[in-house]
């Protein structure tokens, strides 16, 4: 079973604000791979209030966790 953006947040101890879950779910929910930038938009037309800051900071903590997961599987 693969772990959802929220969960792997939650287990490396990051404070799942609302915004943030927001970002989470509109990530987990695209049918394509947006950038940081296509997040944001997606993001902020359901809460004006997040910045391109958060998404990039969470957009980041869910690409380096599988790549980090990659790596000690072919280890």
């Amino acid at each position: 079973m693969t772990d959802t953006i929220l969960q792997r947040c939650e287990q490396k101890g990051l404070r799942m604000t609302s915004q943030r879950k927001i970002i989470a779910q509109v990530l987990e929910d695209a049918a394509d791979h947006p950038d940081v930038e296509e997040l944001y938009k997606r993001a902020s037309k359901i809460d004006l209030t997040i910045s391109i800051a958060t998404v990039y900071r969470l957009s980041l903590i869910h690409i380096s966790e599988p790549t980090r997961q990659e790596a000690i599987s072919y280890a």
